[in-house]
């Protein structure tokens, strides 16, 4: 609160994630918020400050955090500084998002000074997959960490089920790499809710290590197929949430899915 009240700071980046963004609660002044727009950034626990935010009405963005994108080892993967300038640094549309040329999941301890000028190693580039849907839909971006989202249900920041209309979700999962029975679980409560039948397109991060991909497609599909809702556009294996690099994903600002380009696009700017 303190950090958006100061009129002398011009963005709040995350240091990371962690399990305690939920204890904020309490202190949250929606109106500080709201009267002092600025670029918020982060993700993983922070799932539980961008919704502060899209209650604030403020658009706030889900990407990498400080210690995990700008202190990376060496330098800054160069796909996060191309999607940090056209997000904040430029007024037009983000426009269509290009896959990451590889991908990581290494862990190097950041306390040892011996591993600093070491560069985390990537591996080979893991397509997207988009797995069902036909034709071209658009909606509004909204989602976060699904263990996250699942702490938030039934408090005064939670998305009701019709405020899901005509949405785009994203969600992704965590270090913690949770089994595909949980993801499953997780879909069936989005579809008995009603979540599922609002939203018009759903996009999923790579896991983990890429633990589980397989698996999450066949249970994401499974729950789709239960649900009859097949025509639902989906890709899965993003370039956003616990694997790096990370592009960006702003709350509240218009995204496009094409299956017939097997595209996806951000159609506004974030920061006008």
């Amino acid at each position: 609160m303190e950090a958006f009240e100061d009129k002398s700071i011009k963005a709040i980046i995350t240091n990371i994630g962690g399990e305690d963004s939920i204890r904020t609660l309490p202190y949250i002044d929606f109106d500080i918020i709201k009267n002092n727009p600025k670029i918020f950034l982060g993700f993983s626990d922070t799932t539980v400050s961008h919704l502060c935010c899209y209650k604030a009405g403020l658009t706030s963005f889900y990407g990498t955090s400080l210690f995990v994108g700008f202190a990376e080892n060496v330098a800054m993967f160069p796909y996060e500084e191309e999607s940090i300038r056209n997000t904040f640094f430029n007024i037009e549309p983000v426009g269509k998002i290009k896959e990451a040329s590889g991908w990581t999941s290494e862990r190097i301890e950041w306390e040892d000074e011996k591993t600093i000028s070491i560069k985390r190693q990537y591996k080979p580039k893991t397509p997207w997959r988009f797995i069902q849907g036909n034709g071209i839909v658009e909606g509004k971006l909204l989602g976060g960490c699904c263990t996250v989202l699942d702490w938030l249900k039934d408090t005064p920041i939670w998305v009701k089920p019709e405020d899901w209309k005509d949405k785009i979700m994203f969600f992704e999962t965590s270090e913690e790499m949770p089994h595909p029975d949980y993801v499953k679980r997780t879909l069936r409560n989005y579809a008995a809710s009603g979540i599922l039948h609002n939203i018009n397109g759903l996009i999923v991060g790579r896991p983990y290590n890429n633990k589980y991909w397989k698996e999450y497609n066949e249970a994401i599909l499974q729950v789709m197929k239960e649900q009859a809702l097949q025509n639902l556009p989906i890709i899965t294996g993003m370039d956003f949430g616990h694997s790096s690099p990370s592009f960006i994903l702003p709350y509240g600002v218009n995204a496009q899915i094409n299956m017939n380009d097997k595209s996806f696009s951000v159609l506004e700017s974030g920061v006008v």
